[in-house]
């Protein structure tokens, strides 16, 4: 494959670093690899390389992009890749037009841009990003802050969007860390009991390096820590570094700090290796765009950092950095000083980061980004058809906003909830199986306080029979969320959601209670015209339109609880009722019990002498992998002599099979043909159930037998089954909980690393202290 690297201040050209140095780095990593790699840079490239091609100065306009299109269809490139940030090409507009021009002139190279930060340009900076984006058969993000804006911003790119993270440009010299340590301390008069404080990188205001030194100035009334400003000075640093020396004098800090410039690599390494606490204090939070941050990372130093601007997959507070907020020096002398006398908590810092810094492994960036080039562009009528989707889905909430419901529904400010007595109550829930059992506890607590109403459920299809025979319930609806998408292909179906929704809408309901924030929850809200409504504050999309969901109730309830019971409970304590059990409950009847032993029965079990497992799951990064349950269900057997049924639903056959034929002991049973009610009461009568964080596992929570819930990139904290027999078991990840989860089924740092990093041995012995 020939590849063509474009960065404008490609080194040698001033001074090195950044993402001149990112580039340098994975053009060797890919030449290493085997690729034919060129590079295009501006004219003040003055290395000896054969393979840079020189266009162009500063400001790239018209005629670079016209040159380097020309270049592109001589050379026959394979792939363009373009590494931008808003100053590095000039603020002009026409050059961001080059992928749309080389679409043209070389309708074979395919064009790919890596987006390292937006941060620091100008307001066309934004428009610019926008041009490449749109052209670009690929968009590389470095970052999560990225990446968010992105999904936030420009929807429609979401499905060209991968994320890719930066390296360390310092490799860590192989040399003795502690003999480092000790001739450092020689050099600069330091005493061995002193803290040595470092931070590394192109000094500017962004870097928070004016906190760093009025924390120091509070924390050398005690006279033992010590600064090295570690970075090499560009042209453009100098006015900041002359503040910085302004600052230091006027602190008193003339013997606590040391400046180390312009050094070479190997003598950085040196300097980071002979500091005791790495100090980032980022005015907009600490972020994997950070070059600097990954020095402190593979030279395995404790880290104090801020806090995030959007949610971090890689750092946990206390967990592998320490994090303070940004801009507040007294709360970073605080942490430098509780750090510095805490070993315990260094070690442990030390011992996660260690853990965390394959993710920024430079041969691990490399192959994922030649994964992106191996990835075939999607055909035209793929994109097609994703710009249709973008177009109706657009539609439709214009048509349902606008026509069905009103641009804005009538807001009931003036209602006291909590005075009302409704006699007839409507409960939207059209979620998965979880979440409706994660609704019970709200049911119940309606019933509790308003014990003459008439309590209705609108649910889906598939989950209906979950809440058959609760006494909570008076009548069960179901519908599905799109009903309308059935137009044309099942006029039928459609016909019978319509039923519904009018059914609900002669009904007249007093209160509507919608638990979700999505459309198809407040559509259906809308749609059966209840006289009060009330619905989670949520942000409510479609398409490229956005709205918030207070538009379409008469009220909102800020529902901002961990756990996903808490939040609908809020709902029901919004209208003044008193919540006494928590617990999720699923009733089952003697028929669905008969049908239970009679299974049980057939198979010759009996009951507490078997296990149950669940290895399905919605979505595939929650599921723990087929030959871990093989193993596991050998060790339960071999062990302990106990049987397993691996229960799922019809889909799930050939995973099921799939397991059966990996155990050595053959002795598992299949259950793939039972109701929930049936498999309900299957997990009753077992010892206990062992499964992934999904439905069934609510289930088996709910029927009161000992569950081992096997998790991944969700977190129990917001979904486990609430039971005193219910254990959570996962890794401790860097990454968790997932922030990609919902938007990929394939993990970003691995093959859902989360999940196979759990044993059979480690699930094995929480069995044991579970079940005693």
């Amino acid at each position: 494959m020939k590849i063509c690297m474009i960065f404008s201040n490609y080194p040698p050209n001033y001074k090195p670093g950044g993402i001149a140095d990112y580039t340098r780095i994975l053009v060797e990593k890919l030449r290493r690899s085997g690729f034919n790699v060129s590079v295009i840079a501006s004219e003040r490239y003055a290395g000896n390389d054969p393979k840079v091609f020189k266009v162009g100065s500063i400001n790239w306009g018209l005629s670079e992009l016209l040159e380097i299109s020309k270049i592109a269809k001589r050379e026959k490139f394979d792939i363009l890749h373009m590494q931008y940030t808003p100053e590095s090409y000039g603020f002009g507009i026409s050059f961001k037009f080059l992928p749309l021009v080389l679409k043209i002139m070389s309708p074979k190279t395919r064009f790919i841009t890596t987006f390292h930060t937006l941060v620091g340009g100008r307001w066309i900076s934004k428009v610019n990003a926008f041009l490449l984006s749109l052209f670009s058969e690929r968009v590389i993000s470095t970052n999560e802050e990225l990446t968010y804006l992105f999904l936030r911003r420009l929807p429609l790119f979401r499905k060209k969007l991968k994320q890719v993270e930066i390296g360390s440009n310092i490799i860590p010299a192989r040399i003795c860390r502690e003999e480092t340590k000790t001739e450092i301390r020689m050099r600069f008069s330091i005493k061995k009991d002193a803290v040595i404080l470092s931070t590394f990188g192109f000094p500017n205001p962004g870097k928070g390096l004016e906190d760093l030194l009025e924390a120091l100035s509070i924390l050398n009334r005690d006279e033992i820590y010590y600064l090295f400003l570690i970075g090499s000075l560009r042209d453009e640093d100098k006015n900041y570094r002359k503040k910085l020396n302004t600052l230091i004098q006027k602190l008193s800090l003339e013997k606590k700090v040391f400046m180390v410039e312009n050094s070479s690599p190997e003598s950085v390494s040196q300097f980071l290796f002979a500091s005791d606490i790495y100090v980032v204090p980022y005015r907009d939070g600490i972020c994997t765009r950070r070059g600097s941050l990954m020095a402190g990372i593979v030279h395995h130093l404790p880290i104090i950092s801020t806090y995030p601007r959007v949610q971090s997959p890689y750092f946990r507070h206390n967990e592998n950095v320490v994090l303070v907020k940004a801009n507040s020096p007294k709360e970073l002398a605080k942490a430098i000083k509780m750090l510095s006398s805490n070993n315990i908590l260094k070690e442990k810092l030390i011992r996660n980061i260690i853990d965390t810094k394959k993710h920024f492994n430079w041969d691990d960036i490399a192959y994922r980004t030649m994964r992106v080039y191996g990835e075939s562009s999607r055909k035209l009528s793929e994109k097609i058809r994703y710009v249709l989707k973008i177009i109706i889905e657009s539609m439709e909430y214009l048509f349902w906003n606008h026509v069905v419901m009103g641009k804005k529904k009538e807001i009931n400010q003036h209602v006291n909830f909590r005075e009302i007595k409704p006699a007839k109550i409507l409960n939207i829930q059209i979620n998965s199986i979880g979440d409706v059992l994660m609704t019970t506890p709200a049911l119940r607590t309606l019933r509790e306080n308003f014990p003459k109403a008439q309590i209705d459920i609108l649910t889906l299809p598939h989950t209906a029979e979950i809440l058959k025979d609760n006494p909570d319930v008076d009548n069960i609806y179901s519908c599905n969320a799109d009903f309308w998408r059935f137009f044309p292909l099942n006029v039928r179906k459609l016909s019978e959601n319509i039923q519904t929704i009018n059914n609900l809408k002669n009904s007249n309901y007093d209160l509507c209670l919608s638990y979700g924030g999505t459309f198809g929850f407040v559509l259906l809200a809308g749609l059966v015209k209840a006289s009060l409504s009330v619905g989670p504050l949520r942000e409510l999309k479609r398409g490229i339109f956005q709205e918030n969901t207070s538009l379409f109730y008469s009220a909102t309830v800020s529902t901002t609880e961990k756990h996903i019971i808490e939040d609908h409970l809020k709902l029901v304590e919004y209208l003044g009722c008193k919540t006494k059990d928590k617990n999720e409950q699923f009733f089952i009847n003697p028929e669905d019990e008969k049908a239970g032993d009679e299974f049980l029965q057939k198979h010759a079990l009996s009951e507490k002498n078997y296990a149950v497992m669940h290895p399905g799951a919605k979505w595939s990064p929650k599921r723990w992998p087929a030959h871990c349950f093989s193993a596991l269900i050998d060790i339960l057997f071999s062990e302990k002599n106990i049987q397993t049924i691996l229960v799922g639903a019809y889909a799930d056959s050939k995973l099921l099979e799939e397991i059966r034929q990996k155990t050595e002991s053959k002795t598992v049973i299949i259950c793939s043909n039972l109701n929930l009610k049936n498999i309900g009461y299957i997990i009753r009568k077992s010892l206990f159930f062992v499964g992934n964080d999904s439905g069934i596992a609510h289930v088996a929570g709910s029927v009161n037998v000992p569950c081992i819930v096997l998790f991944g990139p969700t977190d129990p904290d917001t979904c486990l089954p609430r039971s005193d027999k219910v254990l959570a078991v996962r890794e401790n990840m860097p990454c968790w909980p997932c922030i990609l989860y919902y938007r990929r089924d394939n993990c970003e740092i691995g093959e859902n690393v989360c999940m196979q990093k759990l044993t059979p041995m480690c699930v094995m012995k929480e069995i044991e202290k579970l079940t005693g």
